[in-house]
């Protein structure tokens, strides 16, 4: 179930099976009352972003729904559920649930159509986050904004293509079961 505003809405059943996330807001230290920003003492404890992170091309424009969902973050509530995002100043962090580790972060301009991405990045530690393609972790971020944040049913980015079993990257990425879309190997990648 998804939880948003001041009421709890069930997936329809014409949306794939998922684990879900609440988007009230635990965690950082107790529970963050639904709607606001993480204050400056509870960022403070966030892990930031590394020197080793290099700037993506994730494009997008919020509308003002979109962004004050975004407003309200994204808390796992289960050890499926692999994604918190956190929004503070006007940026918005995501983090993987079980170290707090920062893979993705953008920040947001307000223009004439909303709410513009600016200075997308990704983590690139690879003590922290094994990935290495800047394509595939676009297409990943997209995913996990768009479906976990805003509701969207937009497939899962497995670039792992046909040799592994449908899910099992979506599964241990993100905790998900929506549909899946091949990105494709790269002629140098290697499996083992």
């Amino acid at each position: 179930m998804w939880r948003q505003s001041q009421h709890i809405t069930k997936r329809s059943t014409t949306q794939p099976p998922t684990t879900g996330c609440s988007q009230t807001r635990a965690g950082v230290r107790g529970v963050i009352r639904k709607g606001l920003m993480i204050t400056s003492e509870q960022f403070a404890e966030l892990k930031k972003m590394p020197d080793e992170n290099s700037r993506i091309d994730y494009r997008r424009v919020f509308s003002e729904g979109e962004y004050e969902k975004l407003k309200l973050g994204l808390t796992a509530n289960s050890m499926d559920e692999k994604w918190n995002g956190y929004f503070f100043e006007d940026s918005f962090y995501v983090c993987r649930s079980w170290t707090g580790v920062c893979v993705f972060d953008f920040g947001l301009r307000k223009n004439d159509d909303g709410y513009v991405v600016e200075n997308a990045r990704v983590n690139r530690n690879s003590a922290q986050y094994g990935a290495t393609d800047n394509e595939y972790d676009v297409h990943l971020l997209d995913f996990l904004v768009s479906n976990l944040i805003l509701g969207e049913l937009k497939p899962f980015p497995n670039r792992l293509g046909a040799d592994v079993p449908s899910g099992v990257e979506q599964h241990s990425t993100a905790g998900t079961g929506y549909p899946e879309i091949s990105v494709g190997m790269k002629p140098w990648w290697k499996l083992w």
